[in-house]
């Protein structure tokens, strides 16, 4: 080989310089890619989809921000080419190779470091541009035309034209028009100027007004099927009736917040966008049946509702109450269908904790509920302050769970729909299924098939080793369904409850693991997931910025009068967990099974989430000092700690006052019916440990069991309650407390 023909510039990926009496002769030819041009290609690729490593709980199909598959695949293909390409290239023992070869390497790396660090601050400038908000003018005075310019900017942004139309009074309408969907705005604006008193230097400021009188919207005829607008404000336009008062009412402050205010306009922005992709869904199909794309709504919520109902019923009357007590029927039932609650999409309502029901339950009704009586005397809450508590409470959203049935933004695939084939039928253990409609179990959602061309691999038009995809290739016709989704956050699931709605992979299979380790030694912490310590389900849920598995968590409440301090230790499962975003469903059984699974998952969260937990940091920091040694309690002849005439009470009666109850708690994670157990020392020194555990189960009177020993059966009932009303975190300390009173010395 004659290592001195080998030119640089193939290494450096540049077109060779050739002289001017040879520039008739010389064909332009591409040159074929370098190993380090490849890699950076790749690398740079990564980076802009990927600045910071995806957490392997997130590696999924499901999760909130699925994997790029482009770029994976990209990643595939390029490491066997780079491959072949080293083992063919680098010949053995030739000394003179390697250093030609490292010579033009570092060529090659100073020419591709500048272009990676341009693109690195680029990449960051773009990425701190959402930190600017949206300014108001200065001018008082023009400021309801500056709003309404922002109201007409947002519309368009979304998709819609616009027609304004003012006249002298100070009405303003604006004609917003899709294909299909009308939006008229009425608004009406004034500038007063006060008049300055005899006593004032300065002319106080113009007030600036501007209402919006209405939001209406309507459609035109579908395929000669006329619609007559509603007289009755639906769902969807309250809800953006409700997003353009709060922009309007933000811009109108003295001292406007511009990032609340870009928050508030963005929000209106993004709840009239889905509508123009029904508009689109329904002008694209001929003969009429592009109607259904506005009916669906309807008929998912009727649906629902009227099996909400019937299951509200079922628990008012095993309960013996008029109406069913909201926090129940939701821990047993398929929870509440709730429209245009956060976007023009039905959302459900499936797990509510005890701290989200207190709140709500204290809400003032100030108005009669405006929709009909036979949806609304099922249950003890109004389904008007159900959704007025959700819409306006700031704390509401990390309180409850929701599941919102949407139309899906990306294409399905073999990867999102093959679940669909192994999902088991609900069971509706509230109702027999023999009175169910064929609607509840089988009506089967709409689906929309475009034709769009594929779009280009990463970085086809440069040079690199992923195959361009053809100019004239022929469209592919695009399916989008149906989703469950669980907000941008998702929702923390254990492995044994994701493999019921669908087989994913994790950190340990991607290690290489098989499919029959996966499913034995994993489960229970072992394998490769329990070698490389990867964060299991309780450290994503209760820390989800580990980076590795916690041993022991712990939490520290503060003493009462009733009781000591109370420590809590919790020693967490090895078992892998899962970030669910959104998942494809296609009838609604598929809508029932999965919110199933779920709310028995987000319950074993919430109840695992009213502790305050710390990682291995709290024995240190305790007040008695003592950790685990306090298991024990203290002696009545410690004389490090003063004696008082309660401890002589005490120790006169032979009952024990720790200065701390130590309680060890441990997860049942199974499926169904996930359960949490207790151990408490009781405070008599002649009587044992007591064990308890607590239960998830929709059969049970309140949702929730609870199981003692036949000796405290009696507490049962109390214990229940106890839970349902405020969680599991005191129930430790009702225990303790119960358990020392006179009546039970004997």
């Amino acid at each position: 080989m004659d290592l001195d023909a080998i030119e640089e510039d193939t290494f450096l990926n540049v077109e060779p310089e050739v002289d001017e009496a040879s520039k008739s002769t010389h064909k332009a030819t591409q040159l074929r890619p370098t190993l380090l041009s490849t890699i950076s290609e790749l690398i740079t690729s990564f980076d802009e989809k990927y600045p910071t490593m995806p957490a392997p709980s997130n590696l999924h199909g499901f999760s909130p921000k699925p994997p790029d598959t482009e770029i994976l695949e990209s990643i595939l293909h390029a490491s066997g080419v780079i491959a072949t390409t080293l083992a063919s290239h680098i010949p053995s023992g030739d000394e003179r190779y390697e250093l030609r070869s490292r010579e033009y390497t570092s060529h090659a790396d100073a020419w591709f470091q500048p272009q990676t660090r341009v693109r690195d601050i680029f990449r960051l400038i773009f990425s701190e541009r959402r930190l600017y908000g949206t300014d108001p003018p200065l001018d008082r005075a023009m400021l309801p035309g500056w709003i309404i310019e922002q109201i007409e900017r947002y519309v368009k942004a979304a998709g819609m034209d616009v027609f304004p139309d003012s006249d002298e009074d100070g009405r303003t309408t604006l004609a917003c028009a899709g294909k299909i969907i009308v939006m008229d705005i009425a608004l009406f604006q004034e500038v007063r100027y006060p008049t300055r008193g005899p006593d004032e230097i300065v002319a106080p400021l113009p007030e600036a007004i501007l209402e919006l009188k209405e939001l209406k919207i309507s459609r035109a005829s579908v395929g000669g099927d006329t619609t007559a607008p509603s007289t009755r404000h639906p769902p969807i336009e309250r809800l953006l009736h409700g997003s353009l008062s709060r922009f309007i009412l933000e811009a109108l402050k003295e001292e406007t917040d511009p990032l609340r205010l870009r928050e508030a306009g963005e929000t209106f922005r993004d709840q009239v966008a889905p509508l123009l992709t029904l508009d689109r869904l329904a002008h694209a199909e001929a003969g009429g049946v592009g109607e259904r794309w506005f009916k669906e709504g309807d008929v998912i919520e009727g649906i629902g509702m009227d099996l909400a109902t019937r299951e509200a019923e079922s628990v008012a009357g095993e309960l013996g109450v008029p109406k069913a007590p909201l926090d129940i029927f939701i821990n047993r039932s398929h929870g509440i269908p709730l429209t245009s609650l956060y976007s023009p999409s039905t959302a459900y309502l499936i797990h509510m904790s005890p701290r989200a029901y207190l709140s709500v339950s204290r809400i003032g009704v100030d108005q009669e509920e405006d929709l009909p009586p036979h949806l609304t005397a099922y249950f003890d809450v109004p389904l008007k302050t159900l959704r007025a508590y959700l819409t306006e409470s700031t704390a509401a959203r990390g309180l409850v769970t929701l599941a919102t049935l949407t139309l899906s933004t990306s294409p399905d695939s073999a990867s999102s729909t093959n679940h669909l084939l192994s999902l088991l039928p609900p069971d509706f253990s509230l109702l027999p299924s023999s009175t169910l409609s064929e609607d509840q179990l089988n009506h089967v959602f709409p689906l929309s098939t475009t034709t769009a061309t594929p779009p280009s691999p990463i970085n086809a038009t440069s040079s690199s080793n992923v195959p361009p995809t053809e100019p004239d290739s022929p469209s592919t016709p695009v399916t989008r369904g149906f989703v469950l989704d669980f907000g941008k956050s998702g929702i923390v699931m254990r492995r044994q409850a994701m493999s019921r709605l669908a087989w994913v992979q994790d950190a340990g299979g991607m290690l290489g693991m098989d499919s029959e380790e996966s499913n034995g030694t994993m489960m229970e912490g072992g394998g490769a997931y329990d070698a490389y310590a990867a964060p299991a389900w309780m450290d994503l849920l209760v820390n989800p910025k580990a980076k590795i598995r916690s041993q022991r968590y712990e939490s520290y409440s503060t003493r009462t009068t009733d009781r000591p301090p109370l420590h809590h230790f919790l020693a967490p499962s090895g078992e892998a967990g899962f970030v669910l975003g959104q998942i494809r469903v296609s009838k609604m059984s598929d809508v029932w099974r999965i919110v199933e699974v779920v709310k028995e998952q987000a319950w074993l969260n919430d109840t695992l989430r009213g502790f305050y937990w710390m990682s291995n940091k709290l024995a240190s920091t305790s007040p008695s000092g003592m950790g685990e040694a306090a298991l024990t309690g203290s002696s009545v002849d410690d004389m490090a700690y003063p004696l008082n005439e309660d401890d002589l009470e005490s120790f006169l009666h032979n009952v024990q006052t720790p200065k701390e109850i130590t309680v060890q708690v441990s997860v049942q994670a199974t499926c169904p019916n996930p359960s949490i157990h207790l151990t408490v020392p009781l405070p008599r020194l002649g009587l044992p440990l007591l064990s308890f555990s607590v239960t998830y189960d929709p059969t049970a009177k309140r949702g929730v069991r609870v199981d003692l020993p036949e000796l405290e059966v009696g507490w049962k009932d109390d214990m229940e309650e106890i839970v349902r009303r405020g969680g599991i975190s005191t129930l430790a300390g009702w225990v303790w407390k119960k358990a020392g009173e006179p009546q039970l010395a004997a």
